[in-house]
């Protein structure tokens, strides 16, 4: 190894190499799966609150849990060439990082949290009366969680999560989805309407711009590692000084 004019010292460009196509390989490989899961992620939570069906909720469970582990084995062995806590290199001065993972899964909570508010004006719904049968206040004393059931097209719904609260043994008016008629939206009034509507645009704002950091970092660390497997850029160490202490 050679000593930098900073103190570092520069990664043997053998390793260096060895290490950026064990790197690059990897996201090769798993590039697909990723961009995959994600989309699935991104898409299934929403697409979920306005269209509920098996499928859809065994998708909204699993992407997210695939997600973690393959972008986890993506991240690693690049980390150890471009410089997230070992090497340092001009290329990943600017790298995504957990912020940029938070924004993806906020914004796609905040879009579910949207769809769920705009659900009735989104898809065919039924408007029925529901009766209240049963009511519990949750772990926090906040929320009051009713179920009730009510009458689709002849078929009997029962003990079914309503969408707002009442006194047991009232009547409130709710709308059923003509998909899944055990599935209620609370009626969409002006002001629901507003609010879902910036709500899903705080959740498209905060979704494009991560996604866009993401591409446009994905281009950066492709470009890098390709530069570490040539040779072009030295791939600096860090190096902790010990120094005696002084009394």
């Amino acid at each position: 190894m050679s000593m930098d004019e900073q103190g570092g010292r520069t990664l043997p460009t053998k390793e260096a190499a060895r290490k950026a196509r064990v790197a690059r390989r990897l996201r090769r490989i798993l590039a697909v799966p990723f961009w995959a899961l994600l989309v699935l992620f991104i898409v299934s939570w929403p697409v979920g609150e306005i269209h509920p069906t098996t499928g859809g909720s065994v998708a909204r469970f699993l992407a997210p849990i695939l997600l973690i582990p393959i972008t986890l084995v993506r991240a690693m062995p690049t980390t150890r060439v471009v410089g997230l806590s070992h090497y340092r290199s001009p290329r990943f001065r600017r790298r995504p990082g957990c912020l940029v993972g938070f924004g993806v899964f906020f914004g796609v909570f905040v879009l579910a949290g949207a769809a769920n508010v705009l659900a009735p004006a989104l898809v065919p719904t039924i408007p029925v009366n529901a009766k209240v049968t049963k009511c519990h206040v949750d772990a926090g004393g906040d929320d009051v969680d009713c179920f009730g059931n009510w009458t689709v097209n002849g078929i009997r719904e029962t003990g079914q999560a309503l969408p707002v609260s009442a006194r047991i043994g009232s009547t409130v008016r709710i709308e059923v989805s003509q998909v899944a008629p055990h599935v209620a939206y609370a009626r969409l009034s002006g002001g629901r309407e507003a609010l879902g509507v910036v709500v899903g645009a705080v959740g498209v704002l905060v979704t494009g711009a991560s996604l866009f950091e993401l591409i446009v970092a994905r281009g950066r660390i492709r470009r890098g590692l390709d530069d570490v497997v040539a040779g072009r850029a030295a791939v600096r160490a860090q190096v902790l000084t010990m120094r005696p202490r002084v009394n």
